[in-house]
């Protein structure tokens, strides 16, 4: 299974990382032509 680590040195304190998080996911899984888990 594909694995994304995305770091940063943003403070994401009260940000919803959810809609980020699931658009890097979709996008990592077309590009590897793999379905999402």
């Amino acid at each position: 299974m594909p694995c994304l680590n995305l770091s940063t040195n943003v403070n994401l304190e009260g940000v919803d990382t959810s809609s980020i998080l699931s658009e890097a996911t979709s996008t990592v899984a077309s590009i590897i032509g793999k379905p999402e888990a």
